[in-house]
């Protein structure tokens, strides 16, 4: 009994107190009340896929899609589904067709990077960052995801011109820089590379940003980790003529 926002309230504490199986029974209940319902149907489509009902899943997903039409949401949970029934022919014709309703959105053609990476098609991975590239040439986060990419299949030389790239790259913030080279470095760090890689792009953003306290300091303590002390005394000295009055910074130093 009660309303539609009594429905609603109480299917979605039923999702968060209760097992997944008990959660999806009112929300079925729910759904046989008010049918095609967009607040309904989408926690609908993820309780089967918890249960591991994608046919189920990809159905609900479908009703979603006829009430709202198509969206990068509802196509990456179809695809989900189908990796899941081990079904690639169906998987690909949902993405492509999500991707053919705007050939050229950076977001798709980047989605359609990672279903390729998921299948271990290199050739295709690259061919829509390449795409994505030459939309937006500028967006800098299309050279980190892509850098991210070549990282995790072990492929350094690429991983370190997308970073160089990344680090040059105007619409960036510098936090964004600073949060993607520390990444790298612990990287290295951990895997006792002594070359110059994280020198050489260290450097880069230096010249890029060169009174960026923020820089500065984690160059120095990538070099003081890496046991090069005097570089380090360097760029900590760098650092301190930028911000003076920093304690903490000039024991170090000392």
């Amino acid at each position: 009994k009660g309303g539609y926002i009594e429905a609603i309230d109480y299917a979605t504490l039923a999702q968060m107190a209760l097992p997944v199986d008990s959660a999806l029974a009112i929300y079925e209940q729910v759904n046989e009340r008010y049918p095609n319902n967009v607040n309904v149907l989408y926690p609908l489509a993820n309780l089967y896929d918890k249960l591991g009902r994608f046919e189920q899943s990809i159905e609900t997903y479908n009703k979603l899609e006829a009430q709202e039409g198509r969206s990068l949401e509802y196509t990456a949970g179809k695809a989900v589904a189908y990796m899941s029934l081990n079904d690639t022919t169906k998987c690909l014709e949902e993405c492509r067709s999500l991707l053919a309703t705007a050939p050229e959105n950076v977001t798709y053609n980047l989605f359609m990077s990672d279903i390729f990476k998921f299948y271990h098609k290199p050739d295709s991975v690259d061919a829509y960052f390449d795409r994505a590239e030459r939309l937006e040439p500028d967006n800098g986060r299309i050279y980190l995801k892509r850098a991210d990419y070549y990282h995790s299949i072990g492929d350094t030389v690429n991983y370190d011109k997308q970073m160089y790239k990344a680090l040059i790259n105007k619409e960036l913030t510098v936090d964004e820089k600073r949060e993607a080279l520390l990444e790298y470095s612990v990287e290295l760090v951990h895997s006792r590379d002594s070359s110059d890689r994280a020198v050489n792009l260290f450097k880069v953003l230096v010249d890029e940003h060169p009174h960026e306290f923020s820089i500065r300091e984690l160059f120095a303590e990538y070099l003081w980790t890496m046991e090069d002390y005097s570089g380090a005394a360097e760029q900590l000295q760098y650092a301190l003529d930028i911000e003076p009055a920093n304690p903490e910074k000039w024991r170090m130093l000392v």
